[in-house]
């Protein structure tokens, strides 16, 4: 997110499309991708659409397990959205190793 006021003013407009975009490692990915709510990530989301039910959000989670911040801080800007409202990261169990691998990124998942 580039500018907090934009997205207060996204948040209190009915209406609006919040993009929210998760980078991280397997806590932010799932630790089971087919167990729902296996994220912090969606509690999250649940939170915020019952906190602003007038607002609809997206959700583009890019996060893989194994990965460490290196990716991320080398390659958000290839694969967030231009038009992302708030990008989270979430690096605090693999750290950084080194990995600087851009294409090891599979498909994001969006809901």
């Amino acid at each position: 997110m580039r500018n907090w006021r934009g997205l207060a003013d996204k948040l209190n407009t009915p209406g609006s499309n919040v993009t929210v975009v998760a980078f991280g490692g397997s806590i932010t990915a799932g630790f089971i991708d087919a167990a729902p709510n296996s994220s912090w990530v969606d509690p999250l989301m649940a939170s915020l659409r019952a906190r602003y039910p007038a607002v609809s959000f997206s959700l583009v989670n890019l996060a893989r397990g194994g990965h460490d911040v290196q990716a991320a801080a080398t390659c958000w800007y290839q694969l967030a959205p231009q038009d992302a409202d708030l990008i989270l990261v979430e690096y605090s169990v693999n750290g950084c190793n080194g990995n600087m691998w851009c294409h090891s990124f599979m498909a994001p998942k969006v809901s």
